[in-house]
């Protein structure tokens, strides 16, 4: 096992640090495809992205969200996927951002039935008022 602590690592990637935390970790990963329980992630400066550009009305809805949702197991290891995600957020589209935000919560929740995520779960939801 490797152990360093932030203020080291962040100097070795040209970073600044605010702690002294020592870290404890079995190596490093730059690809969050390929990440490993006990690996240091580390984002790579000058990765990028498509951008999508879209006309945003009144009463549009964003919903953005980690592989954690859609690949969140039930007790028989199923997947939720994409598609009940999709149609949750239809259900609920002319609702407030908190209330679509709450229904993808209450449909994780009841597909999950208690059993533990193995990955964090992020939703961002942006409803244009004007």
């Amino acid at each position: 096992m490797l152990s360093s602590d932030t203020d080291k690592i962040s100097k070795i990637i040209s970073g600044k640090s605010s702690s002294d935390k020592v870290i404890n970790f079995q190596g490093i990963c730059t690809d969050t495809r390929g990440q490993i329980s006990g690996k240091l992630f580390i984002a790579l400066e000058g990765e990028k992205f498509d951008g999508v550009k879209k006309d945003f009305k009144a009463d549009d809805v964003m919903v953005m969200i980690s592989d954690g949702l859609p690949e969140l197991p039930n007790p028989t290891n199923d997947l939720l996927d994409y598609e009940k995600i999709e149609n949750c957020i239809k259900e609920n589209a002319e609702k407030s951002a908190n209330e679509i935000k709450n229904a993808l919560v209450y449909l994780s929740d009841d597909w999950a039935k208690g059993v533990m995520n193995p990955d964090d779960i992020t939703i961002v939801i942006i409803k244009k008022a004007a």
